[in-house]
């Protein structure tokens, strides 16, 4: 049997479609589904529907169409990394060491963001699909997070990891129950980012070393 993923939540891009019939380079929408939502499933944060989808379930048709050829389905769900909901409510975006919030990519500890791509993949779930493959269900780095992005010096990476650490204040909170020093911590990252990318690049191994040390009081 033959298989076809399909993109179900995606972000914003500009693609080339070879048998496209009107035209053949498309740009994609920023942070929305291809497919019609179940309002219900969802809280404060709610998807935004391709404008296509949101006049025909272009999933079910998609999963229709393959069936009566014998070929599965699978979506393809980008979960945390969106283009649309950040720049819409900043409160949901994963906040640095200095406070730069960085608005492509949804923080994980926010109770409101688990809730939506819970409610996202349960109802991708109701679709018959061979399997729902997730992108980006994890904490980012720096990069990968917008188009044209520009880092006008090297960034190594330890720098673009610690650059993306998210201290904002569900995640702070959660420190705390751990009993941890969010606060040190965000500290320690601050001082050690700003001497970093204020100096002259330094080997991998012996850079990773001074970011571990700088860190390890606070661990």
């Amino acid at each position: 049997m033959r298989d076809v993923t399909v993109a179900a939540a995606y972000h914003s891009a500009r693609d080339v479609f070879p048998h496209r019939r009107n035209g053949r380079v498309k740009f994609l929408p920023p942070g929305v589904i291809y497919f019609r939502p179940d309002e219900r499933r969802y809280g404060r944060v709610r998807p935004t529907a391709d404008r296509p989808a949101s006049q025909q379930d272009t999933l079910a048709l998609a999963c229709r169409e393959a069936a009566d050829r014998g070929t599965r389905v699978s979506a393809w769900a980008v979960a945390l990394h969106n283009d649309r909901r950040g720049f819409e409510d900043p409160t949901l975006s994963v906040a640095n060491a200095f406070g730069d919030l960085l608005l492509t990519d949804l923080c994980l500890s926010n109770p409101d963001v688990r809730r939506y791509v819970v409610a996202l993949l349960g109802d991708l779930a109701r679709y018959p699909l061979a399997a729902i493959r997730v992108e980006s269900l994890h904490f980012p780095t720096l990069l990968h997070g917008y188009h044209h992005e520009r880092y006008l010096e090297p960034l190594d990476e330890a720098t673009t990891f610690l650059l993306g650490l998210c201290f904002c204040a569900h995640c702070r909170a959660g420190a705390a129950g751990h009993d941890l020093d969010a606060d040190g911590i965000r500290a320690a990252v601050r001082g050690w980012l700003d001497a970093q990318l204020r100096s002259r690049p330094r080997p991998r191994q012996r850079q990773l070393r001074t970011a571990s040390a700088a860190l390890s009081a606070w661990t």
